[in-house]
């Protein structure tokens, strides 16, 4: 397997893991109307999980795409600057991707009570996925090897498909 390959099948990754890979269904998406909790009060936890795995199944027709064109360059050598370049773009929507899930995922406001510390670990790993996809864009973008961080990231990724699994989501987490 080339090194792209392997850089690139941790954003599928994520993909999966962060927005979730169950396509069906409105009723989560439903559950984005009303309240988000932001005012400080907590949501109750069907709520707050209802309302969490609508946003994770709104950004998954992007995350797909996303996913769709990493695996257009997954059999491409990184040797090429072009393919690095192109990479590094990926990386960096990616990033954004991410950014838009950790902004909603604040939007919600407090953790339900008695999951303050499973909801404080999952927008950790969320941010944390934030930062490692910048430094990969930015390694890929300046020819740099990011594969230590790529070993990061994919690490990360299955740290918070357990968190996300322990909240009790049914599709951010899920594979």
């Amino acid at each position: 397997m080339t090194r792209i390959s392997v850089l690139l099948l941790a954003v599928l990754a994520l993909l999966a893991a962060g927005c979730g890979g169950d396509d069906g269904g409105d009723d989560a998406a439903s559950a984005t109307g009303g309240s988000t909790g932001a005012s400080g009060e907590a949501l109750p936890k069907e709520q707050f999980i209802a309302k969490g795995d609508a946003i994770c199944q709104s950004l998954q027709p992007r995350a797909q795409a996303l996913g769709r064109e990493a695996q257009e360059l997954a059999n491409v050598s990184l040797d090429d600057p072009k393919t690095a370049k192109a990479a590094a773009a990926i990386w960096q929507k990616q990033a954004q991707l991410v950014k838009e899930l950790k902004t909603r995922f604040d939007a919600l406001g407090p953790a339900p009570d008695g999951e303050e510390t499973t909801v404080r670990d999952f927008r950790t790993d969320i941010a944390q996925a934030l930062t490692l996809g910048r430094q990969i864009a930015t390694a890929l973008d300046q020819g740099d090897d990011p594969s230590a961080l790529v070993g990061d990231y994919t690490q990360l990724i299955d740290q918070s498909n357990a968190t996300a699994g322990l909240i009790g989501f049914k599709v951010c987490g899920q594979s």
